[in-house]
């Protein structure tokens, strides 16, 4: 899984269900992806940068290396839609099925199957119903990154 960094705060704060049940995906096994761009903009975020250092320890973060989502974003970049072909570039190469965004464009460029392969399933708040996570639990069940 891919947190993208316009969630970052948000996920430090815990204030919405879907983040506290992704959290506790990630205490109880689950793995989070990070490298490259992407990375240091996460770390800009003082909280998401004690959690990714806690996840490194502790075997819950894959690291990618920017070496290799620079070469893939180099190539995604021309056909992405967003500001974010870094984001996308990192799913590809993390293997990652789920990313965490509210970001409209790159939303859609996460469910271009010519720019990302396997489309990505996306992990965001429900707007109708933000109390359930019901969705948020199955979505996790099924993710995972190399």
């Amino acid at each position: 899984m891919v947190i993208d960094a316009n969630k970052a705060a948000d996920f430090c704060k815990q204030d919405h269900p879907y983040l506290k049940t992704l959290l506790r995906w990630v205490n109880s096994g689950g793995r989070i992806a990070s490298g490259g761009h992407l990375e240091k903009e996460l770390f800009k975020v003082q909280a998401m940068k004690g959690l990714l250092t806690e996840w490194s320890r502790a075997g819950k973060l894959v690291r990618i290396s920017a070496t290799k989502v620079a070469a893939r974003e180099a190539v995604v970049k021309q056909h992405c839609v967003s500001d974010d072909p870094h984001v996308v570039a990192l799913a590809i190469e993390a293997k990652a099925h789920i990313v965490v965004t509210e970001d409209k464009k790159l939303i859609v460029d996460l469910r271009n199957t010519r720019i990302v392969g396997q489309r990505r399933r996306i992990y965001k708040e429900n707007s109708a119903s933000p109390m359930r996570v019901d969705r948020h639990i199955a979505l996790l069940r099924s993710s995972d990154c190399q």
